[in-house]
């Protein structure tokens, strides 16, 4: 397997090795400059490899240990190496003379050979397994999918000596987009624009979210793996100007019991590669659900959809699958709490069509930073697949609504009390498939029951290993009994919400 590894960018003395864990925690090894062995046309040149034991991408949230499920076969001799395609970033000068590198997970080639078959990838790598279904989209059915990212954090004050652990939110009001929360914050937000713009990423805008010192930052769109790598980047670089400025940050999806939370969301388009320099966009908008309605206007744009849809109770596992999680998708959140999709103004829906803009696309609401960013894009990009097989129908959605009170979904109610809209009647879901608009599970052990279906498994096996797709669940369940166990203890709900606000950032 090549690598192909880039130059340092100048000046830099250290470079941070990054892997992401089965429970979406960014992790690194540092190595010095010295180490990193230059580039493929040097007569020299050896790929980077530092060994890391297997057992690592299974380490738990809340406790430092694995949980690596002893039904799973013995763990692999591994090693991290930069990623393939992966671009060396600086972190600018809230980290100065560090670089950062996303890194595959890779097993040292048996026959012990050097140069372009050194290593190959681990079973039990995220990114390869994106890596897979990026090239698996295209093979299949000459399709690439564009991803951009909504980054949303919390900025939090620094705790005083003898203040206990957990900080106080910081930086403005909770108030959505309001102009004076920037003021005390401008200085922060504009030195991660300046940082990403430094690093290479494109930041297209960033603003004020619900929530005390809670912003969002969007990233331009980009093929899946660069998009992830851009995302994990985006986030180190908002962590570092964050503690260079005395703040703290968070990507925890519910840091306030009484505030909304914080999510990663996911806008997704589809693209038939047809030798043109940018393809044709199957989600670009249409009226393929009907009259009047939004939706890709390409069948294979609406099956993509209705793939994801039709397994997103299974797909929660990857894209939300902390207890953390849950208590953010709640109805009336605007974090999709039912399994269903609308249109532009249906803030409600997990996922959201979007038309206002040319091109077209949809976005994930479900997702957050519990997750495995690659592993969540590659079963997305798998079930969208699957539905493209089986061409499944994306059927009319229930009525938009404006973003009701907490516990007052009424698309959801009207959905379940009646046909869908426009007198088209619903049509009856199979055995093993929630009926639409169901709620989505509210548990990591409902999440898990729905990740085993047959229909969700069939579609995951494309790109997820046998290996990945036992660990999912191990890792899963371990930290949602760890919570379990803090929360039952005195004031355990504050506790859970400081561990996490900890760990995400």
């Amino acid at each position: 397997m090549a690598f192909p590894q880039q130059a340092l960018p100048p000046g830099t003395r250290f470079v941070r090795l990054l892997w992401t864990d089965i429970a979406g925690l960014r992790r690194c090894r540092v190595v010095p400059a010295s180490a990193w062995k230059g580039t493929p046309d040097e007569p020299h040149f050896t790929p980077l490899a530092v060994n890391l034991a297997e057992v690592c991408v299974s380490l738990q949230t809340l406790e430092d240990a694995p949980a690596w499920p002893a039904s799973l076969r013995p763990l692999h001799a591994a090693c991290m190496a930069p990623g393939t395609g992966a671009a060396v970033i600086p972190l600018g000068p809230s980290c100065p003379g560090h670089a950062l590198v996303a890194c595959d997970l890779m097993e040292p080639d048996p026959a012990g050979l050097r140069g372009q078959n050194y290593v190959q990838s681990l079973p039990t790598c995220p990114r390869r397994a994106l890596v897979r279904a990026e090239a698996g989209l295209l093979g299949a059915a000459a399709l690439k999918v564009e991803v951009g990212f909504e980054i949303e954090f919390r900025l939090l004050a620094r705790p005083r000596a003898g203040a206990g652990a957990g900080g106080h939110a910081a930086a403005g009001p909770a108030t959505y987009a309001l102009a004076s929360t920037l003021d005390a914050a401008a200085p922060i937000l504009d030195a991660i624009v300046d940082g990403c713009a430094g690093a290479g990423i494109r930041v297209l805008q960033y603003h004020g979210e619900s929530g005390t010192g809670a912003f969002e930052l969007v990233t331009g769109h980009a093929p899946p793996v660069e998009a992830v790598d851009t995302l994990l980047y985006t986030r180190t670089i908002i962590s570092s100007v964050a503690a260079a400025h005395g703040y703290g940050v968070t990507f925890a999806p519910k840091p306030s019991p009484d505030e909304a939370g914080l999510g990663a969301h996911a806008h997704l388009s589809l693209w038939e590669v047809d030798g043109s320099p940018d393809g044709v966009n199957l989600t670009a908008p249409g009226c393929s659900a009907g009259p009047a309605r939004p939706g890709p206007a390409d069948s294979r744009g609406a099956s993509f959809m209705a793939g994801i849809l039709n397994r997103l109770d299974g797909l929660l596992a990857l894209t939300a699958g902390s207890p953390s999680s849950f208590a953010r998708i709640q109805p009336g959140a605007w974090a999709g709490a039912h399994q269903r999709w609308g249109g532009e103004e249906d803030k409600e829906a997990p996922l959201r069509y979007v038309s206002c803009t040319r091109d077209g696309r949809f976005e994930v609401k479900c997702l957050d930073a519990t997750a495995n960013p690659y592993l969540a894009l590659a079963g997305l990009i798998a079930a969208g697949l699957a539905g493209i097989k089986k061409k499944e129908r994306l059927h009319a959605p229930a009525p938009a609504v404006g973003g009701p009170p907490l516990g007052q979904d009424r698309a959801v109610r009207a959905a379940e009390e009646g046909p869908a809209n426009h007198g088209e009647p619903r049509p009856a879901a199979p055995a093993d498939r929630p009926r639409p608009g169901a709620r989505l599970p509210e548990s990591v052990e409902a999440t898990l029951a729905a990740f085993g279906r047959p229909e969700v498994a069939d579609a995951l096996s494309a790109f997820l290993s046998p290996d990945l797709l036992a660990l999912v669940p191990a890792v899963r369940r371990a930290d949602a009994a760890a919570a379990a166990a803090l929360a039952a203890t005195p004031g355990g709900a504050d506790k859970l919400r400081a561990a996490y606000s900890r760990v995400y950032s």
